[in-house]
């Protein structure tokens, strides 16, 4: 498929085909998430057991050395958390960033990475409203919790809120088979999505959907996307979703000769 000056509707761009291109794209990067094997990790019921149980993980105890498997017990949640047990979880190149620890502020060690997970819920807390229920199917984003009373919060600019917590970076993520959710930022998945091929909407998804709506373009108006890598490829059918003509601006490269 080529990309250029185009309008088109939402009936012929396949989302699938998009999320197909991400798992390309970021399989395209020279670096490896090396995983340590554990010795017969138990599959257990964990639900409705006051005893501790425990749960595979893939966790991160040092930067710049493979992930290790290891048993840790199961979260409890919190009042305002859901517990989930995980279906599917995409990895992202932060998650990289994570375990590598190249950033001035790394995580805390041992650290959980994931956060384009895709579960079912198992468990909620005692505060959570009733606009989620167990057997709900949610994601888990890279938000994962926020303050919900400073300027940001209160105006629709919760990313820059100073007291987020962020999933596998600051919170243990969902590279586990149960991982926790605050429930004021789940998001339920469609029924008929794949959690599979939906995960990444979770981050990439997020990404462009928020700059394509605060950008205040009409249904019918142009609108250019530099880039048509992991986000951008996603973003122009988003675009065209939305109602919006697009042009792609790209560099001729091994990737736009793949899409």
């Amino acid at each position: 498929m080529s990309f250029g000056s185009r309008s088109s509707s939402f009936e012929d761009i396949s989302i699938e085909a998009a999320l197909a291109t991400l798992d390309e794209i970021q399989g395209s990067y020279d670096v490896i998430i090396e995983f340590h094997s554990a010795e017969d990790i138990p599959k257990m019921d964990v639900i409705g057991h006051a005893d501790p149980y425990f749960i595979a993980t893939a966790v991160v105890t040092a930067f710049k050395k493979p992930l290790e498997i290891k048993q840790v017990e199961i979260p409890r949640p919190g009042p305002n958390d859901v517990l989930i047990k995980n279906i599917a979880c995409g990895v992202c190149h932060t998650d990289l960033h994570a375990a590598h620890g190249d950033w001035d502020v790394k995580p805390n060690l041992p650290r959980i990475p994931g956060h384009e997970g895709i579960g079912e819920i198992v468990e909620l807390g005692s505060m959570v409203s009733n606009h989620l229920k167990k057997g709900d199917i949610i994601g888990v984003p890279w938000l994962h919790s926020t303050c919900l009373h400073c300027e940001y919060c209160l105006t629709g600019r919760e990313t820059l809120c100073k007291g987020q917590s962020n999933s596998g970076y600051s919170c243990d993520g969902c590279f586990a088979e149960y991982a926790l959710m605050d429930a004021n930022f789940a998001v339920k998945l469609p029924e008929g999505m794949d959690p599979y091929t939906s995960a990444p909407l979770y981050c990439a998804g997020v990404t462009v959907y928020k700059a394509l709506k605060v950008s205040q373009v009409r249904p019918g108006e142009w609108v250019s996307i530099v880039g048509v890598g992991g986000l951008g490829s996603v973003a122009v059918r988003y675009a065209v979703a939305m109602g919006m003509r697009v042009v792609t601006v790209v560099a001729p490269n091994d990737k736009v000769k793949r899409l």
